[in-house]
């Protein structure tokens, strides 16, 4: 299993190097490898509902992920920037406002990933109640 596990971070690693130009060629009079490249984690989530919303992510992460329903995490290369769009409404409820984001607009949000990360689109219940008249006022029915 530890071996499993083991080849598994390296095969990681190559793809996430295989996408840097330079990574992985020898440097210095060592004839070290070069750095790897930081990586921090972005989580999604959202609140009311706690999970289940789909969220549009760009771009992928550096194992090819994207978008997914809330409750998710992606890795991004360090200072990447990342762009999350919440549907207007989901299950019943309208969207609200986005927490943890560098920038958020509407349904977007923008990340620098200069850390780890945590989003959460808010929803809000939507308001089913009727206007009700005042006491003693009636109703205005046409």
């Amino acid at each position: 299993m530890k071996t499993m596990r083991l080849t598994l971070v390296r095969c990681a690693a190559a793809a996430l190097c295989a996408l840097i130009p330079g990574c992985g060629t020898r440097t210095g009079a060592a004839n070290q490898p070069a750095p790897m490249p930081t990586t921090h984690t972005l989580t999604v989530n959202s609140a009311n509902p706690a999970k289940g919303v789909p969220i549009t992510v760009t771009p992928n992460d550096i194992l090819g992920s994207g978008s997914g329903n809330s409750g998710f995490t992606r890795g991004y290369i360090a200072e990447t920037t990342v762009t999350l769009v919440a549907p207007d409404a989901y299950s019943g409820n309208q969207f609200k406002s986005w927490d943890g984001c560098n920038v958020a607009i509407g349904l977007t949000c923008t990340v620098a990933m200069d850390s780890d990360t945590t989003v959460t689109a808010n929803y809000a219940t939507a308001d089913t109640t009727a206007a009700t008249p005042p006491p003693g006022k009636p109703a205005n029915h046409h």
